[in-house]
């Protein structure tokens, strides 16, 4: 080991030290707190030392690299621009696209006209495939991870941070797939493997009931995608948090019958799940069952995602694609999926053997399929 990345080691282990490390909480990814800051998590000191040790960060860290809360490798290299002072409240982000001429993905204000609160403050995504995109829920690798085993009142208004990983909240959900117009509603769902691997299904008709109907999910049909048709068994679900069972599981006591206690989040369970997007972030593979963030016909139970992303706009019934990206960490987003050689873990399910009662084609974008590596 040369005299350089001992002096790295050294440095990153003095400054997290000062940071806090001394005191950490029960589990490994809990936070380290002193009285004057938040602190850094293990993991966050460890991924920075395997980074200065494998040569990927040939700088010297300076003490602010170390207690930053990016120090994972998720930087602010590119923060999300923030519109909110230099665009109008518009009733959507489509809205904002097309009155006001937005061209750029970052926060905007909007205001359905359904709803009384407002405005809110939501993710645009003005750039991919034309813009007007509400983005309303992502997962990421960063430290520290959002915690989505939350409960209904948190599902309700909404969590996280924009910059990270967060759900938008299902109150505006519901009012803005619900407007007066009676617009139809396009749902698009991009997903990134360990490896680098992308998959995406893009659903018509998507809207999202209110309240008192439980926030329940509604779609038409799967019209595009390679990743498998793992929401089909959600269609017409409500909502389910731990604190408030509406799936159709049964059990000997509240703990067996609820899918969002066995399943780890908040999602429309059914009993119980093809899909777990909002699970506990496992990293890739792992032995417990069907409580990652899981989408059963590409990847299986067993096996975590690294990156997801939902988002919705009004739908195009003249439909062109020039290839969905998955825009996940700020603006800048990743290069379009195409086909590729992964391999689908033990469990895989094409989508004729999950929804073999699904009679509407599932149509896949030809210009992803034009090649394919074997």
């Amino acid at each position: 080991m040369s005299a350089r990345r001992i002096a790295i080691s050294l440095l990153i282990g003095f400054f997290a030290m000062l940071n806090g490390v001394l005191s950490v909480d029960s589990h490994d990814k809990g936070r380290v707190r002193t009285p004057f800051s938040e602190g850094l998590s293990m993991a966050e000191v460890r991924s920075a030392i395997h980074r200065a040790m494998s040569g990927h960060d040939t700088r010297v860290p300076t003490p602010r690299d170390i207690l930053s809360v990016n120090v994972s490798g998720t930087t602010l290299k590119n923060p999300i621009l923030d519109f909110t002072e230099s665009f109008n409240v518009g009733k959507s982000c489509h809205d904002i696209l097309v009155t006001q001429k937005a061209s750029q993905s970052g926060l905007y204000l909007v205001h359905p006209p359904n709803i009384v609160q407002g405005p809110w403050k939501v993710y645009c995504d003005q750039e991919s495939e034309g813009g007007g995109w509400t983005v309303f829920q992502v997962r990421d690798d960063v430290e520290p991870h959002e915690n989505f085993m939350r409960n209904w009142e948190d599902y309700k208004l909404g969590f996280g941070d924009f910059d990270r990983e967060f759900w938008l909240g299902n109150i505006l959900l519901w009012a803005l797939t619900n407007s007066n117009d009676n617009k139809k509603y396009e749902l698009a769902i991009n997903l990134e493997d360990w490896s680098g691997n992308k998959r995406f299904a893009r659903y018509k008709g998507f809207r999202i009931g209110p309240e008192s109907d439980k926030y329940r999910l509604y779609f038409t049909k799967m019209f595009l995608g390679n990743a498998g048709d793992s929401l089909f068994s959600h269609n017409g679900l409500a909502f389910s948090t731990f604190d408030v069972d509406n799936d159709n599981r049964e059990g000997e006591d509240f703990a067996e019958r609820s899918c969002a206690r066995l399943y780890k989040g908040g999602w429309w369970y059914g009993n119980c799940h093809d899909s777990n997007l909002n699970g506990w972030y496992l990293g890739g593979p792992h032995r417990s069952f069907a409580d990652g963030i899981n989408w059963y016909t590409w990847s299986g139970y067993n096996y975590s995602l690294r990156r997801t992303m939902m988002r919705f706009r009004p739908q195009s019934e003249n439909y062109t694609s020039t290839g969905p990206t998955i825009g996940i960490s700020g603006p800048d987003s990743y290069s379009p999926m195409k086909p590729d050689s992964y391999l689908p873990m033990k469990g895989y399910r094409t989508v004729e053997e999950s929804s073999s009662e699904q009679t509407d084609k599932v149509d896949s974008d030809p210009a992803l399929n034009s090649t394919s590596n074997a």
